[in-house]
């Protein structure tokens, strides 16, 4: 056992080495992202300390501590491939392009007050918008940024960070669901419904609490903070990469579900206008699809429960000072809203002005972090 051992961490030792001398060799000398850049080669330099450590006291290791040896290597392990796989890779290729995208989220973190340190954001990805939140690295696909109307998926990755980071929150969002499904186990128990459907509730309640709070959550944040352009953006996405609107995994709610409650978090701001405009394109998008609501749909998803997680996210938001959308004090979320009014508009005279839009967000984005801050 001792042998496997030794082999498996000298190994990641020299992994870590790889990853340090990468970091290291680095020429990005802008300081907010050579910041993030030195952070991250902290962590890396305590991880070699870690192995070495670990790699001494091999010869003295009794038997019976092998297992808690292994699993201490397959937890470093795992975080040397994230290291590898996210921000080594990104900031090895970092392009100006990434350097736009980081500097745009940084200034869409400050109009709303994300109290966060500032991700990096890496165009590299094939997948769509995601988050490594270990990594505090934001990855979009190679074309985002030279286009507005998908930018605002930005903001639900950001609230990935805050439920990282806060357990305040992810809790009051748990203790709303588990009580509705707890008082609806009860009632359904009472009036001797069928086992199927007290199976199904049991079902839900358990999602809810493990997964399915997080990325409502996200969404409503992301509603609260960029207003009716994530509702459109929203409503894009599901026709371009949703093969089921009403489909349901462990991991996500039914994109229907999160279309419903991105409609009330923007009634409760005010914006009714707006989010029935939204809806009629909802509505459009399920007959075109020829996609109807299935039954027991709602037992999943309530409007009650859904109403409530609403309101507890802008309860939260305002306890910690987060801003709601403001198009007076949020020039980037104006941005973003004024383009899907103008394409919904017109969309064959979009691209020509989003273009223009692009290269002026670029122009001051570009500029060193001290002269963006007074332009």
């Amino acid at each position: 056992m001792t042998k496997l051992l030794n082999q498996l961490f000298y190994d990641l030792l020299q992994r870590f080495r790889f990853l340090r001398g990468e970091l290291a060799g680095s020429t990005i000398a802008e300081p907010d992202i050579a910041a993030y850049r030195d952070r991250l080669l902290t962590q890396i330099e305590r991880s070699i300390e870690t192995v070495q450590s670990l790699i001494d006291d091999l010869d003295h290791m009794q038997p019976e501590f092998a297992r808690n040896m292994y699993h201490a290597c397959k937890r470093l392990t795992e975080y040397a491939q994230l290291a590898d796989e996210g921000p080594v890779s990104a900031l090895s290729r970092f392009q100006p392009r990434d350097r736009f995208l980081t500097r745009l989220v940084a200034a869409m973190c400050d109009e709303f007050n994300f109290p966060h340190a500032r991700p990096l954001c890496s165009a590299i990805t094939t997948q769509y918008y995601c988050i490594l939140p270990r990594m505090d690295l934001i990855l979009v696909p190679h074309s985002e940024p030279d286009h507005l109307l998908g930018l605002p998926d930005i903001y639900h990755e950001l609230a990935h960070l805050l439920f990282r980071d806060s357990a305040v929150l992810v809790e009051m969002l748990r203790a709303c669901s588990q009580s509705h499904f707890q008082n609806e186990i009860v009632r359904a128990e009472r009036e001797s419904w069928p086992r199927a459907s007290i199976d199904a509730l049991h079902a839900y309640r358990l999602r809810w609490f493990e997964s399915w709070v997080v990325e409502f959550g996200c969404d409503l944040l992301a509603t609260y903070v960029c207003g009716p352009a994530f509702g459109w953006t929203n409503t894009r996405l599901c026709a371009r990469l949703s093969p089921e609107f009403f489909e349901t995994t462990a991991s996500h709610p039914a994109d229907a579900a999160r279309t419903i409650a991105i409609r009330l978090m923007l009634q409760n701001q005010g914006y009714l206008k707006e989010a029935h405009q939204i809806d009629l394109q909802w509505e459009a998008l399920q007959q075109t699809s020829g996609q109807s609501e299935p039954q027991g749909f709602r037992l999943a998803f309530p409007d009650t429960l859904l109403g409530r997680i609403a309101e507890a996210v802008g309860e939260y938001c305002r306890s910690v000072g987060i801003s709601p959308f403001d198009r007076n004090t949020m020039p980037i979320a104006a941005l973003l809203n004024e383009s899907w009014e103008r394409f919904v508009e017109d969309p064959s005279l979009f691209r020509a002005w989003e273009a223009s839009q692009i290269e002026a967000l670029r122009e001051l984005r570009d500029r060193p972090a001290n002269d963006s801050q007074t332009a």
